[in-house]
């Protein structure tokens, strides 16, 4: 199954414990989702991320916030983490969102900003960013995508994406109540109660999709699919005014 985000273990809970992956996804292609991308620090699987401009893109502030430019690379227009596509490793800017706690996890967003543009074509493409502050009702069946941890394997060699039903927002306050986190306006839930399919490892910072435009990134949950317990996502609505801020898009 795939399921893209970063994962807390009750008995410790330190944003270090925090991991994501995709559980019960199906094997895609970068044709169908060119706006994926993944994030290699020292050439290992870091975090996913979207192309929202040529130069610019969207991912979570964990991924982010303590590392540098040196030694991260974007891989642009694959199917695949670790190979075919641009390997881009001439970074210009990290910009974790000014607001980000480790602690509780809100505002959980982070910008990459590219030294040169990028050439868009069938399978490197931006995808729409959605109106600022804009609702995200329970019931649609959004779409994520990565290369993260899956229930067998440590990653997957090749692109997943799962549809996942968003929550609604008062259900998912109240199922995350007695966790270590609290939902806030910044933080929406998608997936299956069911705990069959989930995100995990490695996928964090990835796009949530629904109808074309992001509405979520990839930023953390309870440990990976557990029954009762969806995904935890950044809002983009949320930070929609601060992504214009920044890159003026």
């Amino acid at each position: 199954m795939l399921y893209i985000l970063f994962f807390i273990f009750f008995a410790s809970f330190s944003a270090a414990d925090i991991n994501s992956r995709i559980i019960g996804g199906k094997s895609t292609t970068i044709t169908a989702h060119p706006y994926q991308v993944s994030l290699l620090y020292k050439n290992k699987l870091l975090c996913g991320g979207s192309i929202i401009s040529k130069l610019w893109i969207l991912t979570a502030a964990h991924c982010i916030d303590r590392i540098t430019v040196k030694g991260l690379s974007v891989r642009v227009g694959s199917t695949y983490y670790a190979k075919d596509g641009t390997l881009i490793e001439n970074i210009a800017q990290l910009i974790p969102h000014n607001l980000y706690d480790d602690h509780t996890l809100d505002y959980d967003v982070g910008l990459i900003k590219l030294a040169s543009e990028l050439k868009f074509s069938s399978t490197v493409n931006i995808v729409k960013l959605p109106s600022v502050n804009s609702n995200v009702p329970g019931g649609l069946n959004a779409v994520i995508t990565g290369w993260g941890k899956t229930a067998t394997t440590d990653t997957s060699n090749t692109l997943q994406a799962l549809t996942v039903p968003t929550v609604d927002q008062q259900k998912c306050i109240e199922i995350f109540r007695k966790s270590p986190y609290q939902i806030t306006q910044r933080m929406i839930c998608a997936g299956y109660l069911s705990g069959d399919k989930d995100a995990c490892q490695r996928d964090s910072g990835g796009p949530l999709v629904y109808n074309g435009e992001q509405i979520g990134i990839v930023s953390w949950g309870l440990k990976c699919a557990t029954k009762g317990y969806p995904g935890i996502y950044t809002r983009t609505s949320a930070i929609r005014a601060w992504i214009t801020t920044m890159t003026k898009i």
